[in-house]
């Protein structure tokens, strides 16, 4: 698992607690919250599992 630090502008951090606020997701801290967005939001973007060539380059997804 690799460790992320970084900032938010003040109106996505208004974002993110809005949408934590109507998520209901009250256990979870600000920072729980955001990877889970992120894990979404990445898993949206790029649904299939990255591939490497022998090389250890990224294969390109095919678009169809």
């Amino acid at each position: 698992m690799t460790e992320f630090t970084f900032y938010l502008s003040d109106s996505d951090t208004d974002r993110l607690w809005a949408l934590k606020e109507e998520s209901g997701e009250h256990s979870l801290t600000g920072n729980e919250y955001a990877a889970r967005i992120l894990t979404q939001a990445l898993r949206q973007l790029h649904p299939e599992p990255v591939r490497y060539n022998d090389n250890g380059e990224i294969v390109p997804r095919k678009r169809g």
